[in-house]
């Protein structure tokens, strides 16, 4: 059996020496090599080859950020980010860099053990990502052709919600997504992103910085206003109400795979919203979101999954799209685009006074 290989990089002694310890009582993983700083990360990455890397933030010589790109742009493997929680917006900038996911650092023992149950899992997981080089998206288009059975729900379609589900890649996915939004984009947008507890306030933060829209963390009971980003907590499953206002709960529900849940938002916007809502599945693992992106499509939404070419993981949009759920299958650079041709007064000719 091939063992995959992992090299460690944090200038913790303690903390690296228990990671590996860990990591190798796994018989499918095999520490190649650690390191204690930015550039020895970079150069064992060029000279030993890894199937992953598992790298902290916070390092001397190069941050975890400035190690990213340059492995990124040289010898580009899977990396997964090792971070505290006061580090999150420098987590983000280095998962903008190229860096596919991250484990939260353990705060006391009796977080230790599911630590090392994420991390084990996500090596396996992320190990057979194949990053491609400098992986910079191209410009955004200003409005891409769809397919021409399309045109006509594109002619008649003008959104007032739109609801978007991620999971690993996602906040790189979103972050692209945002940044190409006008500052008069008029429509309300809710996300559900799969990301540690915790994290979601470092998340909005650091999306509020990129898109020239609000980003904020989503309150129970709060009505929704244009030109707002609206994270669900990770405590949470968010909804929207019949009046358009904001309903989060902490139910779980067996039929739902993930907590807080892509179907739980989608099913409430198609119940809601109907034929004004637009659905967007995005990167990430597994199935959630696939049956409410449906949902959305059968009452009249418009649907768009992310192509398998510009995800991280295709696994939620391959979902959707297996089963007839997405109108439209789009490279991540033209989701934007699309948004601003459905929901855009002035992409349907009105003005104010319509």
């Amino acid at each position: 059996m091939k063992r995959i290989k992992v090299i460690v990089a944090d200038d913790d002694r303690f903390f690296r020496e228990f990671l590996i310890r860990e990591l190798s009582k796994d018989i499918e993983i095999e520490v190649v090599g650690y390191a204690a700083d930015g550039e020895e990360v970079v150069e064992l990455t060029r000279r030993l080859k890894p199937d992953l890397v598992l790298m902290d933030i916070v390092m001397p010589k190069k941050d975890g950020f400035q190690a990213v790109q340059e492995i990124m742009a040289t010898n580009p493997v899977p990396i997964i980010m090792i971070t505290a929680f006061s580090e999150q917006h420098s987590l983000y900038d280095a998962l903008l860099a190229g860096a596919l996911d991250m484990v939260p650092k353990p705060r006391n023992s009796s977080e230790l053990l599911p630590f090392i149950d994420a991390i084990r899992r996500k090596v396996k997981l992320l190990s057979g990502v194949k990053p491609k080089q400098r992986p910079k998206m191209e410009p955004s288009k200003p409005k891409p052709e769809p397919p021409k059975e399309k045109t006509e729900a594109l002619r008649r379609f003008r959104c007032c919600i739109v609801a978007i589900g991620a999971s690993t890649g996602g906040p790189k996915a979103l972050a692209e997504i945002l940044s190409h939004l006008p500052e008069d984009f008029p429509t309300p947008i809710l996300i559900v992103q799969h990301i540690w507890p915790g994290f979601e306030n470092g998340l909005a933060t650091w999306l509020n910085s990129v898109s020239k829209l609000k980003v904020k963390v989503a309150q129970n009971n709060e009505p929704l206003e244009t030109g707002t980003v609206y994270i669900s907590p990770t405590n949470a499953n968010m909804r929207i109400k019949a009046d358009w206002s904001i309903e989060l709960t902490d139910e779980k529900h067996a039929e739902y795979s993930h907590y807080p849940s892509v179907d739980v938002l989608f099913f409430s916007v198609a119940k809601h919203v109907g034929d004004r809502a637009v659905g967007v599945i995005l990167t990430g693992m597994e199935r959630d979101g696939a049956k409410g992106l449906l949902e959305i499509k059968k009452a009249g939404g418009y649907t768009i999954a992310q192509d398998e070419k510009t995800s991280v993981v295709f696994g939620m949009p391959k979902a959707a799209i297996e089963i007839g759920a997405a109108l439209e299958v789009l490279p991540i650079q033209e989701i934007a685009p699309r948004l601003v041709e459905l929901c855009s007064a002035k992409a349907h000719g009105e003005t104010k006074g319509d």
